[in-house]
């Protein structure tokens, strides 16, 4: 994850520094516990079509059922929060990169 650049897009985009912390700790746990991804390949491969594919249905699909001890709150309507946060990185990525 590029994390200072995204806390600047955030930051010049209006977001409170809790919600700045918030969005790195996501992308953060998230990197650690879908398999130790890395969400700038995801962005390079698909534009992270295939990660947001383990947070419909809050997680409770055939993709997060593969992944072995996984701490995320699986079933929750908090996963909703998960993909809020990958698709906010999703914006980074292409306001950065159409700039």
């Amino acid at each position: 994850m590029d994390e200072i650049n995204f806390k600047k897009w955030l930051q010049k985009n209006n977001y409170s520094k809790k919600m700045q912390s918030d969005f790195v700790s996501r992308i953060k746990r998230i990197e650690k516990e879908i398999d130790h991804c890395d969400i700038d390949s995801e962005y390079r491969n698909d534009r992270c079509v295939n990660l947001l594919r383990y947070f419909e249905k809050n997680g409770c699909n055939e993709y997060m059922s593969q992944i072995k001890n996984c701490d995320l709150p699986i079933g929750k309507y908090s996963m909703s929060t998960y993909r809020y946060t990958i698709n906010k990185y999703i914006d980074f990525k292409f306001d950065t990169n159409n700039q």
